[in-house]
């Protein structure tokens, strides 16, 4: 399963989008790519996130020994951090009656 996450930054006091960063599931593994939006992109105080995010259009993906992007990575949670988010959601979808969302 594929989830879409909007990033954004505090510019000046002001939440910008930056891009798109989607996370895949294949085969019990994660992985990541990312894109720019075009307005990042074109904005007068944009600015290359990491390294491997050079400020160009196109998608990104991460290298199969490190799935997620530097600067992203150390604002994530870790994985306790998102075992922990999985639970909180299937507690409350079980009291919603609804199935958990990914």
């Amino acid at each position: 399963m594929d989830q879409k996450i909007l990033v954004y930054i505090d510019l000046e006091g002001i939440s910008i989008k930056v891009g798109h960063l989607w996370s895949h599931y294949r085969n019990g593994r994660e992985s990541m790519s990312f894109e720019y939006a075009h307005s990042w992109l074109n904005h007068p105080k944009r600015f290359s996130l990491d390294p491997a995010l050079k400020l160009v259009q196109g998608t990104f993906h991460a290298s199969s020994d490190k799935p997620l992007f530097g600067a992203i990575e150390d604002s994530a949670p870790d994985r306790w951090g998102r075992m922990l988010m999985r639970r909180s959601e299937r507690r409350n979808a079980e009291q919603e009656k609804r199935t958990p969302r990914a």
